[in-house]
């Protein structure tokens, strides 16, 4: 492809025109690259981060856009004006094998000759069956998920998710195909968590799902629960990491191993996913050995029961044990190594982000917010504490009122350009206190989502964004979803997302040198992300109310265009209703 040219931009947008500011940062960005390996863009929603991502691409002959957000792969792929090679999740393809659902991991894995030699003359040209999303290259382009992988990795321009690349990255069968002179990741500040699950060593019982058999994993978990490490002292599960280092290296590690050489003698395709699982476990021990980094050892209980170290635990039986990289900042080393160039793109990408990163090397650029105050205004109603030990059935009753009261306002005056009635988002962050305040609101007005299935719960969503009058309760939207224009107008934050202080690898985690302000940092982030959930444009407006007074520990904190967003007495847009 041609280098951009940077006297004639408006050429390579995807609009009419570019937004204000836009050219400047796309110019500020390539100036930087040629000092920093990195540039950090921190841009409020509206600046068009994903125009800008996009425009700068073209000035490179390879590039990788990838983001976490599923949603935002389908946006940029339908926007952009290059042609990127797109790989989205596998149930967006259809399988030439009835009755298999690929995403499931119910793929036809054939292991003897004379099975493959059978099955690819009923399915010429031969779609290759695997379990996994990428385990190899392959002949043959009977499997389209696969077409579009091959395409992707080869292409010049490839768009997929964050989730992808990991895994891409870290196979064997991709060594160096990655290799680009630009990566741009869009939301990058929700990378931390993504690298942190994905490293995640989790030692448990799987039930029979997907070709899953219990025989299996009854052994590895039977063998493995009796053996985890102890405090002599109290003979509590031991948190000292070298104890549980040394127990996953010398203790699972061979276990596992024996168990994945005897499925080796069965052509079965149940036992894929039970085969693929055994060795995603030996992988993440061996990445565990190499680490700098410590490992958090986290016991679950069943019953829901808190761990706490000190506690008597003679009664409890172990559920499973998670181990999580305390620090990421080497495995996105890793991640970043490979390329000539990296781009940091978000709303909330902060200076502690990029430290948690391991980025030094970076030219940091936060344009101010685009939009007009007014059309992004927040205001402050402080009932209470929302904490799960201080709020009260009151004080939930109250703010279901208030909800009510704006709501039946902002109808009944209709002094904005707003369809009416207005659709409106109640943000919970946990499920005791969704169905808290669903209780107190009409059930006819209300469209709860479901918090255990990922699916279900965007179907809510996409259909409350076609109706009028509608509350949108859910615990789980501060990110990820948006609500432009009429989907909804009015956005509640009814209490603040602070992290679980009962989570374990909170606890430890808070308790480093940086701990207080990685959990403020995290707090905040998603402050913000849930208060761009329903301005998306310029022309867009809501407004966003928060309720919960613990608001007050952590305002001074916040960034000054969501303090100059709350206003500060006198005549606002508000008061109009």
């Amino acid at each position: 492809m041609e280098k951009l040219d940077l006297d004639n931009l408006d050429g390579v947008c995807p609009y009419e025109s570019f937004r204000p500011g836009q050219k400047e940062l796309i110019l500020k960005t390539l100036e930087g690259f040629e000092s920093h390996k990195f540039v950090s863009l921190a841009g409020s929603t509206g600046c068009g981060k994903s125009v800008i991502g996009t425009v700068v691409a073209w000035d490179f002959p390879k590039a990788i856009y990838t983001t976490p957000q599923v949603a935002l792969v389908d946006q940029i792929a339908k926007d952009s004006a290059l042609r990127w090679a797109t790989i989205v999740g596998k149930r967006n393809y259809g399988c030439r094998i009835e009755n298999v659902d690929c995403a499931e991991g119910q793929c036809n894995f054939l292991h003897s000759k004379n099975d493959k030699k059978n099955f690819y003359e009923k399915y010429s040209p031969p779609c290759y069956s695997i379990s996994s999303a990428v385990q190899g290259f392959v002949d043959g382009n009977g499997c389209e998920h696969r077409v579009a992988l091959q395409d992707a990795v080869y292409a010049d321009y490839s768009l997929l998710t964050f989730q992808l690349l990991l895994v891409t990255l870290y196979n064997p069968a991709y060594n160096n195909v990655w290799v680009r002179d630009l990566l741009i990741i869009d939301e990058a500040q929700d990378t931390e968590q993504f690298i942190r699950n994905f490293y995640t060593i989790i030692i448990r019982p799987y039930f029979k799902k997907a070709g899953v058999y219990n025989d299996v994993w009854e052994r590895v978990w039977g063998n493995c629960k009796v053996t985890v490490p102890l405090n002599s002292k109290k003979n509590n599960i031991s948190m000292e990491w070298e104890d549980h280092k040394k127990w996953l290296m010398y203790e699972v590690e061979p276990l596992v191993s024996d168990e994945l050489e005897g499925l080796q003698q069965h052509n079965k395709k149940e036992y894929t996913l039970t085969r693929d699982r055994l060795e995603k476990i030996i992988d993440r021990i061996n990445d565990m050995g190499r680490a700098k980094t410590e490992f958090i050892p986290v016991p679950n209980f069943f019953g829901n029961v808190m761990f706490e170290p000190d506690a008597d635990q003679s009664k409890l039986e172990l559920r499973k044990m998670e181990y999580k990289p305390l620090h990421i900042r080497e495995y996105f080393g890793n991640i970043t190594h490979p390329f000539k160039k990296v781009l940091l793109m978000g709303a909330t990408v902060t200076d502690f982000d990029l430290k948690e990163f391991g980025v030094e090397d970076v030219l940091k650029l936060n344009p101010p917010p685009s939009f007009p105050k007014k059309h992004r205004q927040i205001y402050c109603r402080l009932f209470g504490s929302m904490s799960h030990k201080n709020r009260t059935p009151e004080t939930v009753e109250r703010m279901a009122k208030m909800i009510l009261e704006v709501i039946g306002n902002v109808n009944a005056h209709q002094k904005f350009n707003w369809k009416i009635p207005v659709n409106s988002v109640v943000h919970c962050v946990s499920a005791k206190l969704q169905s808290e305040i669903a209780s107190y609101l009409p059930y006819d007005k209300i469209m709860v989502t479901p918090n255990n299935d990922a699916t279900e719960k965007k179907k809510v969503i996409d259909e409350f964004k076609k109706q009028q009058g509608k509350i949108l309760v859910s615990t789980a939207c501060m990110t990820g979803f948006d609500f432009p224009d009429d989907a909804a107008r009015l956005n509640f934050i009814i209490k603040i997302p602070f992290m679980p202080l009962n989570d374990y690898f909170v606890q430890v985690r808070r308790k480093q040198e940086d701990g207080q302000e990685w959990y403020r940092n995290e707090v905040i982030k998603t402050l913000i992300q849930g208060y761009g959930r329903t301005t998306r444009s310029f022309d867009d407006s809501s407004f966003t109310f928060i309720f919960d007074s613990d608001f007050i520990y952590i305002r001074k904190f916040v960034p000054q265009y969501f303090e100059d967003a709350i206003p500060k007495g006198g005549k606002n847009e508000m008061s109009r209703v």
